[in-house]
């Protein structure tokens, strides 16, 4: 994988493009007690991808992570079985975004993480910071080649190509 990352963003609730809703799926917003869960979930998805940069952390390190002002951790299942997962946050500034989002190898190509990706940005949209900010801007971060349906994805659901990160 390269290490050229993209941002793309939507600075409009207007520009969410829907993806097909996939009432099948049921997407639950994590506690403490659930965080292995998620750390496996993670390697499940990014193993087969050369590892995301997080392969190695402990489940006390996802714990730190996910204890954040304004971080929120959610698990997609499918018949009971984990099918994709995503981190999102709030800066408190006007800006929210997704930190990680995925679904397993096997389940991709099924319209789950467009979905996945529909209902987690509108819940950023909808929701203030813990501040009590509301949300102007909601970018996320992706490398091209990660997989191919990565950026046409984001694209399709309004994401809009925005401003590189530098340094």
């Amino acid at each position: 994988m390269s290490s050229d990352g993209v941002v793309l963003e939507m600075n409009d609730p207007h520009q969410l493009v829907p993806a097909a809703a996939r009432d099948d799926v049921h997407l639950s917003q994590i506690g403490h007690s659930e965080v292995p869960r998620f750390a496996a979930l993670y390697r499940t998805i990014w193993a087969p991808l050369g590892g995301g940069g997080r392969e190695a952390w402990t489940v006390a390190d996802w714990r730190s992570e996910l204890a954040q002002p304004g971080t929120e951790a959610w698990i997609a299942t499918l018949g009971g079985h984990n099918v994709g997962m995503a981190q999102i946050g709030w800066t408190g500034q006007g800006d929210a975004g997704f930190t990680v989002i995925g679904v397993i190898p096997s389940r991709q190509g099924e319209g789950i993480g467009g979905d996945l990706l529909t209902r987690l940005t509108r819940h950023l949209w909808e929701h203030p910071a813990p501040n009590g900010r509301a949300t102007h801007r909601v970018w996320l971060w992706t490398l091209p080649d990660e997989h191919p349906h990565t950026i046409p994805n984001y694209l399709a659901r309004g994401f809009q190509r925005g401003p590189d990160l530098v340094g």
